[in-house]
């Protein structure tokens, strides 16, 4: 069964509410939520710039860029293509970083990538930082493109 973030988040709810938080599994939960904070971040400036390229070639046909480089043996040009990339995007990102980096959103976005690479929980701290990536995603992550009010009102009428 393919995994759905969607039913784990009403599966979460689930075990909260009758006292099973042993059988949910948090770990698969945090680091899916990781992996979209991290692509999120990183495209948005607010990770390292290695990071922001590696996001962002998968959005642009980066190898389509080859083909207007010229590099033949004469030239004195000796810079490889991933310098090129790193010239071609640098102030796109220095633009994103310093869009974002005040943006209370992202902050926010960002202490809790920050708490999600942290490994040293109790299960409270599991519990309220679960609740903190659903509150990201219905306030201001949009990482997942769910509703989490209309989820919410299908787990309450199960």
């Amino acid at each position: 069964m393919k995994y759905s973030i969607k039913n784990e988040i009403k599966y979460f709810w689930k075990c909260s509410e009758n006292n099973w938080l042993d059988t949910f599994d948090f770990n698969r939960f945090f680091w899916e939520f990781k992996l979209r904070l991290q692509k999120k971040l990183a495209c948005h400036g607010q990770l390292s710039f290695e990071e922001y390229l590696s996001n962002i070639k998968k959005y642009y046909r980066i190898s389509d860029l080859k083909k207007y480089i010229y590099s033949g043996k004469h030239s004195e040009y000796k810079e490889t293509f991933e310098d090129i990339l790193k010239n071609l995007f640098r102030k796109r990102y220095l633009y994103f970083r310093r869009k974002y980096s005040k943006n209370k959103k992202y902050i926010k976005l960002y202490d809790l990538y920050r708490s999600l690479q942290n490994q040293n929980r109790t299960r409270t701290d599991e519990v309220l930082l679960a609740d903190r990536c659903i509150h990201a995603e219905h306030n201001s992550g949009h990482l997942f493109n769910l509703n989490i009010e209309k989820i919410r009102k299908e787990y309450e009428l199960r």
